[in-house]
């Protein structure tokens, strides 16, 4: 059976003005590309005027994020057409419709 420690046991450690010092890990990271003089350029007029973001590396981010976006995009359009000339597929979606079509319209 279990006893627990009493203080002629052994040495007995006081932890309770130990504290962890937890720091926020870094978000960025600094990177350097090779840029055109138009580009730079660019993205320092963007910034400078706070139309778009209110720092130059706002600005590439949100450039960035537009441009994935937009493949992603790209990418999901060309697996929907090649599934739509799937005839496999297409009668699977057939299938579906018909067992769940009244489910998609609204009641009257």
């Amino acid at each position: 059976m279990f006893e627990p420690l009493r203080p002629t046991d052994g040495p007995i450690f006081d932890t309770h003005d130990l504290h962890a010092m937890i720091r926020a890990m870094a978000t960025k990271t600094k990177r350097t590309y090779n840029l055109s003089p138009e580009t730079i350029s660019r993205v320092r007029d963007l910034a400078e005027a706070g139309r778009l973001a209110a720092s130059q590396d706002r600005v590439v981010e949100l450039a960035v994020e537009r441009l994935y976006l937009g493949v992603q995009a790209q990418e999901e359009a060309a697996s929907w057409a090649r599934a739509a000339e799937d005839p496999e597929f297409m009668a699977e979606m057939r299938g579906l419709e018909a067992a769940f079509g009244e489910l998609e319209r609204w009641p009257e």
